[in-house]
């Protein structure tokens, strides 16, 4: 599956100031960002996937332009896709930021 390339520029865009590098991978047929070696988030086609803490999950999960993220037949724990408005600022900002205070409360890889 494409991704949306003009999402990975915006993301580019977002985390350029950012002290610790975000690095890219291809991953889930799609791009991931990982922080310390641990994915933080990604795109999947025109969406965003964000790893996030239990209870972050939980919050965003309630809005309408959020759901889970499957690969196969199930779900991944502590990750969502987000989607529409969401990927809009100041969101998307504070969607990476959640993805990458995730991937930096990890032990690095």
């Amino acid at each position: 599956m494409a991704y949306d390339t003009t999402l990975e520029i915006r993301i580019d865009e977002v985390i350029s100031s950012w002290d610790i590098p975000a690095l890219k991978k291809k991953m889930f047929g799609g791009l991931a960002y990982m922080v310390q070696g641990n994915m933080a988030f990604g795109v999947h086609g025109d969406e965003l996937i964000v790893r996030a803490q239990p209870e972050k999950t939980a919050f965003y999960m309630k809005q309408p332009e959020a759901h889970e993220f499957t690969m196969g037949r199930g779900h991944m724990n502590n990750i969502f896709m987000a989607g529409g408005d969401m990927l809009e600022e100041p969101m998307l900002s504070e969607l990476l930021q959640t993805g990458r205070d995730y991937a930096l409360s990890l032990p690095p890889k």
